[in-house]
């Protein structure tokens, strides 16, 4: 999540933190790898809840014809 704009925008923060987490999303990478899909549908399934699939392209139908084979997704 791209956060790092509002660093710009603001001077005054309420926790000392802020100032560095915000600076530190222009250069974060959210990690969403297969072993991290896995670990979120376990949660879901252990809560009842059912995710979202956003698919973007070709390759992540695939994806999730993996995770549905492999009875992470139903």
């Amino acid at each position: 999540m791209a956060l790092f704009p509002l660093f710009a925008k603001h001077s005054n923060f309420k926790f000392p933190w802020e100032p560095a987490f915000l600076a530190m999303t222009e250069d974060y990478i959210f990690p969403n790898t297969f072993k991290g899909l896995r670990e979120f549908a376990a949660a879901f399934k252990k809560h009842g809840t059912k995710s979202e699939i956003e698919i973007y392209d070709v390759a992540m139908i695939n994806n999730l014809a993996h995770m549905i084979a492999g009875g992470h997704i139903h």
